[in-house]
């Protein structure tokens, strides 16, 4: 029984939930950054109508009042939104970077390791074809 191995892959699974974990609550924000942004795109599409144009007196100048502060919301949720994006999208990056590193360089040994055991396996073949002959069956049964 290897218990190493099983040791090994427990660690890995219980590694990756972690992962995942962190990656789902990641997406959520990124999720979450979209609506925002969606949100401020509309409100500030929405301050953009002319309500009021043709209003007099205290009416237009409340419209006004409330578009103003229409496009000031929308403003600050397009604000919210990137603050969302960029403080997820780096951390993510840098992550995503040091995971194509490492796999990398894991790649790289496995990859000498797997040629050097290809070299191997054709020398101990070689070997084996020049001293050993090949196969044959035996049609006498009474003297094998």
């Amino acid at each position: 029984m290897n218990y190493g191995l099983s040791i090994a892959v427990s660690c890995r699974a219980s590694r990756r939930s972690i992962l995942d974990k962190w990656m789902v609550a990641d997406i959520l924000k990124l999720a979450r950054a979209a609506i925002e942004d969606e949100y401020a795109r509309k409100l500030l599409a929405l301050c953009r109508k002319p309500l009021g144009a043709h209003e007099s007196g205290t009416l237009r100048s409340s419209l006004d009042t409330v578009r103003g502060e229409t496009e000031v919301i929308g403003k600050t949720h397009s604000a919210i939104a990137s603050q969302m994006k960029t403080e997820l999208e780096e951390p993510l990056a840098a992550f995503a970077g040091g995971m194509k590193e490492r796999r990398k360089i894991v790649q790289n040994g496995i990859e000498k390791l797997l040629k050097i055991k290809m070299q191997q396996t054709h020398a101990v073949n070689k070997v084996y074809s020049h001293r050993i002959p090949p196969y044959k069956p035996c049609y006498f049964t009474t003297q094998c």
